[in-house]
């Protein structure tokens, strides 16, 4: 007494099969001379079975058609139709690659669809390197891009200035935001973003000068000044020289984020020139910070957007075009 298969062995049997024909179809379509039309021709005839409606829909003529689906049917092996006087219908060998024909063209399809929207810079990744303290910068620009990208994914990668443009340059990230004082990075494209004075100083709260409404050169001696190294050249010539005959120490300091700039502060290690806004972004109880007169000022601090020159991706330079509209510092 014979038994029927149990149902998963049976499905087995189903998808093997069907895998067994797509791998044929495959095998043949790589050492044959067709094309996707001889698919689309196979469908259009299985779904009308009348060569008449078929051609018609190909915007063919019937001897075109004809021929066609009479070369798929030799280079496949298979008899894919039974034809009469009066209507065609599908062979049940031709039954059986409808549906893997359908998938191929959808698949193919599918991939022209994306080569297409990866070509016009529509679909994919942008990896968007930033330097501490411009995060705010970069949000507002990819919420301008976004909408005309709603398919790009936007990576932050957290990168130091001072490595920005290796990064870049490296291809780590497309787009770098940087921070420096006077020199644009070399052998990349480089566009002003903003420029920020660092015009306050931050002390611990509970600090001598904390009482102050303004603190001036003089009010520094004796105290330790802390810079990053970006810092640490912004300082004007004049301030640096009384800084120095007035012993006022200068260390720089190897920060990585703005956290660990106010943490060493807080420390009472030293003092440091902020911008107005950084504690804003990174409010604590015990740092406080206040304004510099203009003789201590160092020289403003300048955001650069950087990117390859030989970059020619869409989204680039769409990211680009949306930092000089929103950011228009004519350089």
């Amino acid at each position: 007494m014979s038994m029927a298969p149990p149902p998963h062995t049976a499905h087995k049997l189903t998808f093997v099969s069907e895998w067994e024909i797509i791998k044929s179809m495959n095998r043949t379509l790589t050492s044959s001379p067709l094309d996707l039309q001889d698919l689309e021709c196979f469908l259009a005839l299985a779904e009308h079975e009348h060569f008449g409606q078929a051609a018609e829909r190909l915007g063919m003529s019937v001897s075109a058609l004809s021929k066609r689906c009479a070369h798929l049917e030799n280079a496949l092996g298979i008899r894919l139709f039974d034809r009469t006087s009066r209507r065609v219908n599908l062979t049940q060998g031709g039954a059986g690659l409808v549906q893997p024909a359908r998938r191929i063209i959808a698949e193919v399809e599918d991939f022209l669809e994306v080569a297409q929207e990866t070509a016009a810079g529509r679909v994919g990744e942008l990896v968007i390197g930033y330097s501490p303290g411009t995060g705010p910068l970069v949000s507002q620009i990819i919420r301008a891009v976004h909408g005309h990208y709603p398919d790009v994914h936007f990576r932050l990668v957290q990168v130091l200035s001072r490595d920005m443009a290796a990064s870049v340059r490296g291809g780590r990230a497309s787009i770098g935001v940087c921070r420096s004082v006077k020199a644009r990075p070399r052998g990349l494209r480089s566009l002003v973003i903003s420029r920020i004075p660092m015009d306050h100083v931050a002390m611990p709260a509970d600090h001598r000068l904390a009482v102050l409404a303004e603190v001036t050169l003089e009010d520094m001696v004796g105290e330790t000044l802390l810079a990053s190294e970006i810092t640490a050249k912004a300082l004007r010539p004049e301030s640096s020289a009384y800084l120095s005959a007035h012993g006022i120490s200068i260390r720089v300091e190897p920060w990585v984020s703005e956290s660990h700039v106010l943490d060493t502060v807080a420390a009472g290690v030293g003092l440091a020139f902020i911008t107005s806004g950084f504690l804003g972004r990174n409010s604590r109880p015990d740092v406080v910070s206040r304004p510099c007169a203009s003789s201590l000022t160092p020289e403003p601090l300048t955001s650069y957007l950087i990117w390859r020159p030989d970059d020619t991706s869409p989204i680039v330079h769409e990211f680009v075009a949306a930092a000089e509209s929103l950011f228009p510092t004519g350089d």
